[in-house]
């Protein structure tokens, strides 16, 4: 699927399944400016759900990226990779 750039970044912590999963699906379908960033502490689970999202949405609208939300060492380390994903982060859903 070829659009519009994405000129926002949307985090979206949990979204490797359940609601978060269904919330990560349905920004990306109701803004096509929007790069989703699923962020979670298993970095298998994150990197399926980041494929099948990119699968059924479009190719490079989803990435993941580990973060433990009790490791402040992980918090910084996510910070510290998120400017490169290359717009601002407008949307960080928990």
């Amino acid at each position: 699927m070829s659009g519009p750039k994405a000129t926002k970044t949307v985090i979206i912590t949990g979204a490797n399944s359940g609601l978060g999963f269904e919330a990560a699906k349905r920004v990306a379908l109701s803004d096509p400016e929007s790069h989703v960033v699923i962020a979670g502490r298993n970095k298998e689970r994150i990197r399926k759900a980041s494929a099948i999202l990119n699968a059924e949405v479009g190719e490079g609208r989803f990435t993941p990226m580990q973060l433990d939300l009790g490791s402040l060492a992980s918090v910084r380390q996510f910070a510290a990779e998120l400017p490169g994903l290359g717009s601002a982060c407008r949307l960080y859903m928990h």
